[in-house]
């Protein structure tokens, strides 16, 4: 971006984006600080339209020279965590309903900080009056656009909390081997337990013995060339629980369009090298499939699906290890699994690393600073009252 020349800030509904707006958009997804596929155009107003039509989201976006330098998708709330505050703007369902899972902003590499402070700025063009608050749901906080982020907020004096935190497992990679990994590998139970305690090595131990014993050997296979293994997933998902609405399942199934969809979705990221696709295989048989989404040495999980048939050989657990397994022994840098820990805390146990992510709110005016003060102390004095 070079030097800053003359700001511009709009917040526009999806609905108003003209193609000059969404060309940008992606533009600035590709030279992203950080890697946030979530919200890339074509992910996020896919998925919105597909999950949560009724509601129509917002792009905040700020740039100069008429480049746009950083945007961040929202929905409009009168609400936040059960107060009525009159202007709330969030990256929470439902925005995208639940499977967002990174909801950091697409801040320009090029010059960050100044993009940062663009996105700051834009924050006064979203309509409505009195308080204003934003709240950004799942940020890494070791992520690079939000400390570019958090020193625009502190250089412009706003006020902002965290709201809430939680260690989300993840992978971190040992090497020594190729950068992508053994293209096949056969799963071995040590591999499987090096992180577990002995009970729970004991009992993958048993489901890994039990699963080659009926059905054949076990092997974690590479599938991120081969269209199939989207069909391969999009066919196992259709048989899970994920494509029951009854039982919260968000599945592609659940829509007409979802399908169609992730194969697009998926071949244009294999296109650009950022689609993952690998799966635990039992005498050729997928039990375990897993689609992630990486660029460079950032990797995200995305989707994973086992097969109900295997069921009693808990294949999640087998699957989710294997790929531990498999990704420490690549030199591709840091797996975040996108899991709710705090909805499935075992996950903690099948993955050996953990990134701190949380909510971070903030006061985009002085009411708006006003409330976010008023909430805090409530919510301390709530805690204390806990404890």
């Amino acid at each position: 971006m070079g030097d800053r020349g003359r700001s511009s800030a709009f917040s526009l509904a999806f609905g108003s984006l003209d193609q000059s707006h969404l060309e940008q958009w992606q533009a600035l997804a590709a030279r992203s600080a950080t890697f946030n596929p979530y919200f890339e155009p074509d992910y996020i107003r896919t998925i919105h339209s597909m999950l949560r039509p009724d509601v129509e989201p917002v792009l905040i976006g700020g740039g100069f020279d008429g480049i746009l330098a950083a945007a961040l998708p929202v929905v409009r709330s009168e609400s936040f965590h059960g107060h009525r505050v009159g202007n709330v703007w969030t990256t929470a369902p439902p925005l995208g309903a639940t499977v967002l899972d990174l909801h950091v902003p697409l801040i320009d590499a090029e010059a960050p900080d100044a993009a940062a402070e663009a996105l700051v700025a834009a924050l006064a063009s979203l309509p409505g009056h009195g308080p204003q608050l934003l709240e950004l749901q799942r940020v890494r906080f070791d992520d690079d656009a939000w400390r570019h982020l958090r020193r625009a907020l502190e250089s412009r004096h706003l006020s902002w909390r965290v709201w809430d935190t939680m260690r989300r497992p993840a992978i971190r990679s040992e090497g020594p081997g190729c950068a992508d990994g053994d293209s096949d590998r056969a799963l071995h139970a040590d591999g499987l337990t090096r992180h577990s305690g002995r009970k729970s090595s004991t009992s993958v131990r048993r489901r890994l013995k039990e699963l080659e014993r009926d059905i054949g050997p076990a092997t974690w296979v590479e599938l991120s060339s081969d269209p199939q293994g989207i069909e391969q997933f999009i066919e196992l998902e259709s048989r899970s629980w994920k494509s029951n609405v009854s039982k919260g399942g968000e599945g592609l199934a659940t829509s007409e369009l979802g399908a169609t969809w992730f194969r697009d979705m998926t071949a244009h990221l294999r296109e650009k090298g950022s689609l993952h696709v690998g799966g635990l295989y039992a005498d050729g048989e997928p039990v375990y499939l897993a689609v992630c989404f990486r660029r460079g040495e950032s990797w995200f999980g995305g989707r994973d699906v086992y097969d109900p048939r295997f069921a009693r050989y808990s294949p999640g657990m087998l699957g989710r290890l294997a790929f531990v397994d498999w990704f420490r022994s690549t030199q591709a840098g840091i797996f975040d699994s996108c899991i709710n820990s705090s909805v499935y805390p075992k996950a903690l146990d099948h993955y050996p690393d953990s990134v701190d992510v949380g909510t971070i709110v903030i006061a985009g005016n002085r009411a708006g600073a006003l409330v976010l003060r008023a909430l805090s102390a409530g919510r301390e004095r709530r805690w204390a009252r806990l404890r």
